[in-house]
């Protein structure tokens, strides 16, 4: 699976992360914690990838937050 697209689609939802607390608080993460990075997250969905759940997943998700 080609992933160019995922880390793509990966840095919008990230750069929220890092710029919205609320946004952060409310997909799990700690306010004031640190939030992972593009790379973390890229390296995370290589290893489910095998999953069939996955792409659907990430298109659910950027869908839901208004990626485009």
């Amino acid at each position: 699976m080609d992933f160019s697209n995922v880390v793509r689609s990966l840095s919008s939802p990230v750069d929220r992360l890092y710029s919205n607390f609320v946004f952060g608080y409310n997909c799990g993460f700690n306010v004031l914690g640190l939030v992972p990075s593009t790379s973390t997250f890229s390296r995370f969905l290589n290893q489910i990838s095998r999953e069939d759940f996955t792409q659907s997943a990430i298109w659910d998700m950027n869908l839901y937050i208004g990626v485009k």
